[in-house]
């Protein structure tokens, strides 16, 4: 909703103001989980884009003393799913006949467990099993995980995919499976241009809107195919505040409940206000327009360092 609002006051702006340009809205159903936004990407929808804006809800706690945020970066995330295969056997009568695919999975599960003793904590490795077998009487043939690999940059990503790989690969020799591992799209991490950040802070600002604009923040732990397209030009993210209960964060019935009240509805106008007053500088500035490209080809320098040339600043995240 914050997306189209924002789409038709940029366009009647400039259908009335005579102003040159174009705006886009762009529609990337299914972020969670399938990444709606990486194959509109690769069918080129970004390629004369000049910046892209969308606003997320979430709830106010996440924001205290702020309407929302400006500037909130995301971590990379890869997805993968790996499967091990075994033989099935009576667990009563013959299990040396056997090989369990399920010892694999259990194994790989406790050697990530161990795998994250050593590894920054800005990084995330989480797994499920998500097949263990079918009855407890048989020797499992199959297993199969699901795990998802968080860290501050897709560079990084790739650099703890590999050791995670090690994982599966030591849990299959052990128990003597197959092991096949299937990688799902990625999420790159979500670099927010820092000249469209202030924009929008500035653009809710005049509404009396006071959203938090830190260049310096780490963002939040999460994930999100809008980071693909921070990679193919200037893009934010921002946040907007709502009313939820404490607990009540996103993804529960609970956000779910207050999402659909009128004072969500119209905190969620303003957000959309901010998006199109800020868009619609960009197309009418000419200094603001170049300011956005200039972070733009910046940031870019910056995105896939070597990891013996990158820091750590708790405050300010990975540079």
């Amino acid at each position: 909703m914050m997306s189209i609002s924002a789409f038709l006051g940029v366009a009647r702006a400039l259908e009335q103001q005579k102003i040159p340009g174009r705006v886009r809205l762009i529609g990337t159903p299914a972020e969670e989980g399938l990444g709606g936004k990486i194959p509109i990407i690769e069918a080129g929808a970004y390629t004369d884009v000049d910046a892209c804006m969308m606003v997320h809800p979430g709830p106010f706690t996440e924001c205290p003393g702020f309407t929302g945020d400006a500037y909130m970066p995301t971590l990379a995330s890869l997805k993968i799913s790996v499967r091990f295969t075994g033989k099935t056997a009576h667990a009563a009568m013959a299990p040396w006949e056997g090989v369990n695919a399920l010892d694999a999975a259990v194994l790989s599960y406790n050697s990530i467990g161990v795998l994250r003793q050593q590894i920054h904590p800005c990084n995330r490795v989480h797994c499920i099993i998500s097949d263990g077998g079918l009855r407890p009487n048989i020797i499992p043939g199959s297993s199969a995980l699901d795990c998802y690999i968080r860290s501050p940059n897709l560079a990084m990503a790739e650099e703890l995919f590999v050791r995670v790989k090690n994982c599966f690969d030591g849990a299959a020799l052990q128990a003597g499976c197959t092991l096949e591992i299937i990688r799902h799209n990625a999420y790159a991490d979500l670099r927010p241009n820092k000249a469209m950040a202030t924009a929008y802070a500035q653009a809710m600002s005049q509404m009396g809107k006071v959203v938090r604009c830190d260049l310096n923040s780490s963002g939040v732990p999460g994930s999100t195919d809008q980071g693909n397209v921070t990679y193919e030009c200037p893009g934010i993210q921002a946040y907007v505040g709502l009313p939820a209960e404490p607990g009540a964060n996103n993804h529960t019935p609970g956000f779910t409940a207050v999402a659909g009240t009128k004072e969500s509805h119209d905190l969620s106008i303003h957000a959309s206000k901010g998006m199109a007053i800020a868009g619609l500088s960009i197309l009418k500035r000419d200094e603001l327009a170049e300011k956005v490209r200039l972070d733009f080809e910046e940031d870019k320098k910056r995105r896939c360092l070597p990891s013996t040339t990158r820091t750590f600043d708790r405050n300010a995240g990975f540079c």
